[in-house]
């Protein structure tokens, strides 16, 4: 392995996990969540995991519930379906982009937008644009973007021998309805209406 380019998961979880324990600190009353991470094979979810616990250990945040389940968007929301029959208390729901993207609709037809806030543990499209119209609370993002660009100046300056940071990593940025770094979208995101074309020349 020549280079490396990517952040540790472990603090896309703490992040969110660090906000909800601020907001809900020991002594100001138990609140339950709602784990919806995704699938359990997945690598990025156990540190992920980790780090959210790590973040509410000293918090009156409780996790009541841990569902798992492959990021099919039928799938999350069968899971979102059951936390909100199952587990009236619940006030977040944290989880993937997937799960949170499922959520939104499916809180707007049960009626629990404004019992139950959504957090997610990384950006996607549907996430920014639940940001915008503040259906999501939080969401970070490790930058996937700007990690390609990285990627590929590792490549070019390996190949040209030239010296170059062996491990990188952006900065994990918290983006919520009111911090929308416009910089941060731009290094997260692919532009509206970008579609990737693939081709392979025969010899």
């Amino acid at each position: 392995m020549k280079g490396v380019v990517g952040v540790d998961w472990y603090w896309m979880g703490y992040k969110v996990g660090h906000y909800l324990a601020k907001k809900h600190p020991k002594g100001s009353g138990i609140t339950a969540v709602a784990l919806l991470p995704g699938p359990r094979s997945s690598g990025g979810t156990k540190p992920v995991i980790l780090g959210f616990l790590e973040a509410i250990k000293n918090s009156d945040i409780k996790v009541v519930e841990t569902l798992w389940a492959d990021n099919d968007k039928e799938l999350q929301r069968n899971l979102i379906q059951q936390v909100i029959e199952d587990h009236e208390e619940v006030a977040y729901i944290v989880g993937s982009a997937v799960a949170i993207e499922a959520a939104i609709s499916e809180l707007r037809s049960s009626e629990k937008e404004d019992t139950i806030e959504l957090l997610s543990i990384y950006l996607s499209h549907g996430v920014y644009r639940g940001l915008l119209r503040d259906k999501v609370e939080l969401a970070p993002t490790d930058k996937m973007v700007e990690q390609g660009r990285i990627s590929v100046l590792q490549a070019t300056s390996y190949l040209r021998q030239i010296p170059f940071q062996k491990d990188q990593a952006p900065s994990i940025e918290v983006l919520s309805p009111t911090h929308l770094s416009s910089l941060a979208i731009e290094e997260s995101l692919s532009p509206t209406g970008y579609r990737p074309i693939f081709s392979v020349e025969g010899d």
